[in-house]
């Protein structure tokens, strides 16, 4: 039992920050709309309103939240209605989880903060503040009254103060009005105990009892020596003053002494009362005052019973051979009272306990721990393990509890960031330290929470790490004036060292926003990148280098900025200038006459200019030579070679001729094909499609006069091809392409070319009729059981009782009172089911398996958080159907008989088309099954032929439409 004594403490401790439980699973789903998620978000902000201050001590002001209450009932009752007027099949759900998310976020959060702050104000608040005025003056009487004012509403009534989200408003709430309403409890209990034992021996007095007068002011006299430390001293000087009186009057009373036989011999005037505290051994002897004035010591004669008082005797002395009656007064003392009181609370309490017992555990540890060894010897051995066994239990549901409230405190995972970190690992933490069957007591919603936010702190964790890896390899970036090329190789390493670490944290989560330098190493790319061109230009040998074209390339994507960053530019343009040499005629053979002088065009100060350059042999050749043979040689200009080995364009005298295979068609569909040209040089060419298979053809000048959607004019390099696209075109049809070149010396196409191909027609799929298109599933439902008409909830004088069963708890539901209608039950109805609701969360808080309340109107609702056949309402007792026309509801298990399925297959992929919705009409089916087709990427579309029937067509040529699966046979013969 040493133990009890131990957690007497941490209870207080614990007590201090636990949270109550609230919400089930089901309270923290979310509506599956959009709508209904932004929605959320509003009832998150007006919940916070009265939690955010708390953290500074602060109590929201109730005035300044009803308009977001109103706000929020607006918001949800518009949501609500649009959903019971949507056509959507899981409307039933959704109405479910709105309700649901509206009860957990509104209803016992803000509607729950202000009926606790109403009740603190309007409550406690005044009978503390008449309790202080009786004490400043010393109104007993007031005091007494008010004193069981204060009791009640304690016992009875702060159970509101726990019944709404957020820990720490509600430790803050019961801080400042719970906890000094106890402590002002327990001051006053014996003083008022005094109060009320007083009146009663006044009242004794007055008809003349004296005797039973006496008896009350004995143990008026022992309470007196137990008053509090603390009492005011107004109180204790006027309660004083009341005792005295009352004992004067006592005093001027005589003391008969009755006997059982004549007068004594020895006349005895008084005897001395013997008042003994229960629980003590008995006096053996009594002092009796003799007539003469003398005072004698007697032996008291006990009844043969135990020698401790544990029930009323009547003891007696002898005299001389008579027999007198002495008056016993028994005064329990306060160990004793204790030991009792702890006794009855304990052996009342259940064995399995639950939030309202919290309160009389309590009461009995603070019992257990005032009592000293003589006190704890009047406890049973059963009474303590059962004492130790409810505060074990106790402690773990708080355990639990406070396990419930922190992962309630953490936001949804969408929504969590690193300063959610510390709080989810203290969580996890107090999860862990939870024995594995008080974890399975976590409904499996939060646990689940627990882990997904877990398992987000490992992945916040492990981005952090990939961002600091990344601006730690950052940091090693050098400036960008010490990117050289001399260490360019160096930093490129360190470039791709980094854009791997930076893409490794990207694909983790992070943002380019977590690298402070990224700015710096995309500057350090662009001179990287161009420091490569510089190099690539260093490289050059000559205007004949292979490398010519590609580094004029690379040059021209850069950016001006990177441009500026080359310092050799010239060589690139002296390389190129070199071959730009005005026509060279050739003889029969190919051959040039030497020497033979050409325009050369060079870049000098101010442009482009021309000068003379002249074309000569190598040292061993004369005469005729081919044009591979020959070098150029410029004199008088700043090159730093004046001769390059160069080949020399010829003059071209053949026309366009299109490359072997050219043209051909890509990428052909039912409606439309991309025809690809190709030369042998570089030319400008004219096409023009026409249906048909040529056997009409246009003349050149026909061709080029066209117009219209399939002419088509394009510049074609020598070594590129293009390709010309042609849209709306028929399956089944032929169509040829005419087309005609010239070249850039003028060189003309003598005849115009043709090049003809046909669409094949494409793979189609007729349905069978179609007359109905509900497809829909029918999804699992909860039990609620939905009430009669209610016209009202004044029950008083005329009880109404009922017993509603779930399959896990029973509940006794006594309707006895008028129960009121507020602004936020504005309905008998609403108020019903929110006095049914308060039997539920007494009943079981934390294991409770249903809900009750109305959703406005004259019904109220009592259903069940799980969804299936397993679940049930059942009612019963005198009065159920006083309120229900039936006394069970069955929730009902989710129906896929009417879903159907088959598969498309276009030769390449397979649409798996599964119809789970009720579609209505044609339209909306074919857009569920052309979004399926997408999906899967099967190269068919279904096209609408009438009301009752579709067709499947392929989009493209190679396409062979199959359909296979289950309900096919619906569909398709």
């Amino acid at each position: 039992m040493k133990k009890v004594s131990k957690v007497f403490v941490s209870l207080v401790l614990l007590l201090s920050f636990c949270p109550t439980l609230i919400g089930t699973e089901q309270a923290s789903a979310k509506v599956v709309t959009s709508s209904s998620e932004s929605l959320e978000k509003v009832f998150q902000q007006e919940s916070m309103v009265y939690i955010d201050p708390s953290y500074g001590g602060v109590l929201t002001s109730t005035s300044d939240l009803y308009g977001m209450l109103n706000q929020a009932k607006k918001q949800y009752n518009k949501m609500r209605k649009e959903i019971v007027e949507s056509h959507d099949v899981n409307k039933e759900t959704q109405l479910t989880l709105l309700d649901s998310l509206y009860e957990e976020r509104i209803t016992k959060g803000l509607v729950g903060y202000i009926d606790a702050m109403n009740y603190a104000t309007k409550y406690l608040d005044p009978i503390m503040e008449q309790i202080h005025v009786a004490e400043q003056t010393g109104n007993l009487d007031e005091l007494e009254k008010e004193y069981h004012k204060l009791s009640y509403q304690l016992k009875e009534r702060t159970s509101i103060l726990y019944r709404f989200r957020g820990k720490v408003t509600r430790d803050l709430i019961v801080s400042k009005y719970k906890l000094p309403a106890d402590s002002k409890r327990a001051e006053l209990i014996i003083p008022v105990t005094i109060i009320m034992k007083t009146n009663e021996a006044e009242l004794y007095l007055r008809e003349g009892k004296v005797e039973e007068a006496r008896k009350v002011i004995l143990l008026v006299e022992g309470l007196m020596t137990n008053l509090p430390a603390n009492s005011t001293k107004l109180v204790l000087s006027t309660l004083t003053k009341k005792v005295v009186d009352i004992e004067k009057q006592l005093g001027t009373q005589s003391t008969p002494v009755p006997n059982t036989g004549s007068e004594a011999e020895v006349r005895i005037s008084t005897i001395q009362d013997v008042i003994v505290k229960q629980g003590y051994a008995l006096p053996t002897t009594v002092a009796a005052k003799m007539s003469n004035g003398s005072t004698r010591s007697y032996s008291v004669l006990w009844p043969k019973q135990s020698t401790l008082i544990s029930g009323e005797f009547t003891p007696e002395i002898q005299v001389n051979g008579k027999t007198y009656i002495i008056h016993l007064s028994v005064v329990e003392n306060i160990n004793y009272q204790n030991a009792m009181s702890l006794q009855s609370i304990v052996e009342t309490l259940p064995e399995l306990i639950a939030v309202n017992n919290y309160e009389d555990i309590n009461t009995a540890i603070g019992l257990f721990g005032s009592l000293n060894d003589e006190g704890l010897s009047f406890v049973t051995e059963e009474v303590k393990n059962k004492l130790e066994r409810l505060v074990q239990m106790m402690e773990d549901q708080l355990k639990v509890a406070n396990v419930i409230g922190k992962i309630n405190s953490i936001p949804d995972v969408t929504e969590l960031s690193a300063t959610n970190v510390d709080s989810i690992m203290e969580t996890k933490l107090a999860f862990e330290e939870l024995s594995e069957q008080l974890q399975l007591m976590i409904p499996t919603a939060l646990g689940d929470k627990l882990k997904a936010s877990i398992e987000w702190v490992a992945l916040h964790t492990e981005k952090q790490a990939l961002i600091q890896a990344a601006n730690d390899a950052l940091s090693n970036l050098p400036s960008l004036v010490n990117v050289q090329t001399e260490n360019l190789e160096t930093i490129q390493t360190l470039i791709t060292e980094i854009q791997g670490k930076i893409e490794v944290a990207l694909s983790k989560g992070a943002t380019l926003e977590n690298f402070p330098n990224y700015s710096a190493y995309q500057n350090v790319i662009v001179k990287v990148e161009a420091l490569k061109v510089q190099q690539a230009i260093a490289s050059l040998t000559g205007p004949n280098d292979l490398k010519l074209i590609e580094i004029r390339n690379r040059y021209n994507s850069l950016s001006e900025e990177q441009r500026s960053f080359i310092s050799n530019y010239s060589k690139l343009l002296v390389f190129e200038d070199a071959t730009k040499f005005s026509p060279i005629t050739l003889n029969e053979h190919g051959e040039v006459q030497l020497p033979y002088t050409v325009d050369v065009e060079i870049l000098g100060d101010n442009g482009w200019t021309y000068t003379d350059g002249l074309l000569k042999a190598p040292i061993s050749e004369t005469g005729r030579v081919s044009t591979v043979q020959l070098k150029l040689s410029l004199d008088g200009n700043s090159w730093t070679s004046n001769e390059f080995d160069i080949v020399i364009p010829a003059t071209d005298l053949q026309a366009p001729i299109a490359k072997v295979g050219f043209p051909h068609t890509l990428n052909m569909t039912k409606n439309s094909v991309a025809v690809e040209m190709a030369f042998d040089e570089k030319v400008n060419v004219q096409a023009l499609l026409v249906e048909g298979d040529g056997a009409n053809d246009p003349t050149i000048d026909e061709l080029i006069s066209a117009v219209g959607s399939y002419k088509r004019l394009a510049t074609i390099e020598e070594d590129s091809s293009q390709s010309f696209t042609f849209e709306g075109l028929s399956v089944g049809k032929t169509y040829t392409l005419f087309y005609f070149a010239e070249d850039e010396l003028g060189n003309k196409m003598k005849n115009l070319a043709k090049y003809s191909f046909s669409i094949p027609n494409v793979s189609t799929l007729e349905s069978l009729a179609v007359s109905n298109f509900d497809y829909a599933t029918i999804y699992a439902s909860q039990a609620v059981l939905i009430s009669k008409p209610m016209g009202s909830s004044n029950f008083q004088g005329n009880s109404k009782k009922f017993t509603i069963n779930d399959g896990v708890n029973t509940i006794n539901v006594d309707l006895y009172w008028n129960i009121p209608q507020n602004e936020y039950a504005t309905t008998p109805a609403m108020s019903i089911g929110s006095a049914v609701e308060s039997y539920i969360q007494m009943n079981n808080l934390y294991g409770r398996a249903t809900w009750a309340g109305s959703f406005g109107g004259d019904t109220f609702r009592i259903g069940t958080f799980n969804i299936g056949k397993s679940s049930f309402v059942h009612v019963s007792g005198p009065n159920w159907n006083d309120f229900f026309d039936t006394d069970l509801a069955i929730g009902s298990d989710e129906d896929t008989s009417k879903n159907r399925s088959f598969s498309v297959n276009d030769g390449f992929n397979i649409a798996e088309i599964n119809l789970n919705d009720d579609y209505y009409t044609m339209d909306q089916l074919l857009e569920s099954l052309n979004s399926q087709l997408i999906s899967a990427n099967v190269k068919v579309e279904a096209i609408k032929k009438n009301d009752n029937h579709f067709v499947l067509i392929a989009t493209e040529l190679n396409v062979h439409i199959t359909v296979d699966g289950k309900d096919k046979n619906d569909f398709f013969n």
